[in-house]
């Protein structure tokens, strides 16, 4: 096991280990035990991925641990997939159901990435129709490689800017320095947690976006439709609820996979429909979400990952309550208003700006802010900072 300075880091082939399982595991022809095999495969060679960090750096420790969402998709995949993910699962355009199970093994490849990266499963049977899929513009290769590109730099200069902001933090001050406030610290004025959600959400976007987009050029300039690489994220404008803002504006990447173990909690408890059906997929989507976001702090640093738990579970409380207030305003009376949607952008806000240091102070604490989130900074070189 790598060590330095007396820490211990997991085994260098843990990672590719890991997720060549991943992949073989579906890659594979199907036979009678290869869903057992695979679910327990998988289950043993994840704990090395969280229980030690993968490098010295946060950044790259925190990133690694992340991947947890690819095990959770391989698992839900041979969980629900039945009889097997080669039948459940096909693309109508180009193969009928179970065609994948006699494919050739580079097509069979292709397949089972394709699978993989399908962002809401689009192009895929069970996909779930959405206008952003529909109404995406067909740019062809190299348009498609000139709209990324453009964006991508768009993306690179949010992503300094909101570096540049963070860095002029109290929060971000050395704990002795007098000036030295915490990010959740109450006396810290509305504007500047207002700041603090736009650069820290603006960030985590830009991030993920960047790194989409990088695969979607890659899998296009091999041949892929660029219908299969719909946005990643939502429209702002829909953000007018927690529920709208995690379920169609934040990335979808977890969605079908939490959902599936969401659903599958309420039909062992019996709850077949309504509003409870509705609480019970969430609060299962977020503790799974919570957990899992919890792991990635953890692997950093054991000594947290409390404050990604109760981020996550609060926003599934946030849910139940805008839950229980529509409810409310229905039973009494009340119809849509103007201002609904206005009240909705508040609440939305208000909720974020709340839980938020839950997380972040924890993300600080580690150090992940300290490593910049691209290679030359040029908004600090046009301000002449360090």
């Amino acid at each position: 096991m790598a060590e330095e300075q007396g820490r211990k880091f997991q085994h260098p082939l843990s990672l590719p280990l890991h997720h060549s399982i991943l992949i073989l595991s579906l890659l594979a022809s199907p036979f009678r035990y290869r869903r057992a095999l695979s679910l327990a495969l998988i289950i043993c060679t994840f704990p090395p991925l969280i229980l030690r960090p993968y490098s010295p750096d946060p950044a790259l420790s925190y990133g690694i641990a992340t991947l947890w969402v690819f095990t959770l998709r391989v698992l839900t995949i041979h969980v629900f997939s039945r009889p097997t993910p080669e039948a459940a699962l096909y693309r109508p355009q180009l193969e009928p159901p179970g065609a994948a199970a006699g494919y050739s093994l580079p097509k069979k490849l292709r397949w089972t990435l394709s699978l993989l990266v399908a962002q809401r499963n689009v192009g895929w049977n069970n996909s779930v129709v959405e206008s952003t899929a529909a109404q995406q513009r067909r740019r062809g290769r190299w348009g498609y490689a000139a709209y990324v590109l453009t964006k991508v730099l768009g993306i690179y200069l949010l992503l300094d800017i909101s570096r540049t902001i963070v860095l002029q933090q109290e929060w971000m001050l050395p704990l002795d320095h007098p000036a030295y406030r915490p990010l959740g610290d109450p006396r810290r004025s509305i504007p500047a947690r207002l700041v603090d959600v736009a650069t820290n959400g603006g960030s985590a976007w830009g991030y993920m976006e960047l790194q989409y987009l990088l695969l979607s050029l890659i899998f296009v300039g091999l041949g892929d439709d660029e219908a299969s690489w719909p946005p990643l994220f939502g429209s702002l404008w829909d953000a007018y609820s927690v529920q709208r803002l995690w379920g169609q504006v934040w990335h979808r990447m977890l969605r079908s996979s939490l959902v599936s173990w969401g659903r599958a909690v309420a039909d062992c408890l019996g709850i077949r429909e309504g509003t409870a059906r509705f609480l019970v997929v969430v609060g299962t989507s977020f503790t799974i979400s919570a957990v899992g976001h919890a792991s990635a702090i953890w692997t950093a640093d054991k000594s947290l990952g409390g404050g990604a738990l109760r981020f996550f579970l609060m926003q599934a409380a946030g849910v139940g309550v805008e839950t229980g207030v529509v409810a409310v305003w229905r039973r009494v009376g009340g119809g849509n208003v103007q201002w609904g949607k206005w009240v909705g952008y508040a609440w939305t806000l208000a909720w974020l700006t709340y839980t938020c240091p839950m997380q972040a102070e924890e993300m600080v604490t580690i150090g992940l802010f300290k490593t910049d989130p691209v290679p030359w900074s040029v908004t600090r070189w046009a301000l002449g900072m360090q």
